[in-house]
C-alpha cells in the first residue's frame, strides 16, 4: 500500500537495522517509520538495540512503541484499575469507575511478601507474565506446583482472578452445543 503511493517500504528483521550517524538504517538507507511486530516490547534485547537507539533519539517514529505498551497493555495497570479502594480516590465518574470494577477481573502484583496468600488462594488465580502476550507463561493457579510457583515468586507476574470463558450457543449438524470464546 505505501508502495502504491510512492513511499518506499521494506519488510526486515530489525536485527538488520543499524544506528549510524544519528539515523535508523538498512542497509545505508534511512528508516523514519517502523510498523513494531516485536514482542520484545520495550526493545531491551541487544539484537533491538539499533531500534532503540533511534526510538529514544526520536529518530525514527515506531508503531506500537514501548511507551505505548507500558500504557496500554502493561497488565500490572491492572492492579491499579481493579482496586476499588484507590479508584475511589482517583476523580472519576462513579460510571467509569463501575465500568473498571465490572470489566476487569481483580488483579494484583505478584512478590515473596504476598507469597503465602498467593499459595492459599492459588486455586481462584491464574498467573500471567506482566509483559507478556498471549498465553504465554501464563498459569492457572490450581495447576501450579511449588516449583513453578517459585519461579513466578522470582517476578514479572501478575495475579488475576480465575474468570471462566464465555460460552456462545451454535447449532450445526450434530445439534446445539456451547462454545467457548
Amino acid at each position: 500500500m505505501f508502495e502504491l503511493h510512492g513511499i518506499p517500504a521494506v519488510i526486515t528483521d530489525a536485527a538488520q537495522l543499524e544506528w549510524r550517524a544519528e539515523a535508523l538504517r538498512l542497509d545505508g538507507a534511512p528508516i523514519d517509520l517502523g510498523y513494531n511486530r516485536l514482542t520484545d516490547f520495550y526493545l531491551e534485547r541487544p539484537e533491538h538495540a539499533a531500534l532503540r537507539s533511534a526510538y529514544l533519539a526520536r529518530a525514527a517514529v515506531l508503531t506500537p512503541h514501548p511507551r505505548a505498551h507500558a500504557l496500554y497493555a502493561d497488565k500490572r495497570n491492572l492492579a491499579l484499575l481493579s482496586d476499588a479502594d484507590l479508584l475511589r480516590g482517583w476523580p472519576l465518574a462513579e460510571a467509569a469507575r463501575a465500568a473498571l470494577l465490572g470489566g476487569i477481573a481483580r488483579t494484583w502484583l505478584v512478590s515473596a511478601a504476598s507469597s503465602e496468600w498467593l499459595w492459599r488462594e492459588r486455586k481462584r488465580l491464574f498467573f500471567k507474565p506482566a509483559s507478556g502476550f498471549g498465553s504465554r507463561g501464563a498459569y492457572r493457579g490450581a495447576k501450579l506446583t511449588r516449583k513453578t510457583f517459585a519461579e513466578i515468586l522470582a517476578g514479572g507476574y501478575v495475579a488475576q482472578e480465575f474468570v471462566p470463558p464465555s460460552e456462545r450457543a451454535a447449532r450445526d449438524a450434530a445439534g446445539d452445543r456451547a462454545l467457548r470464546l
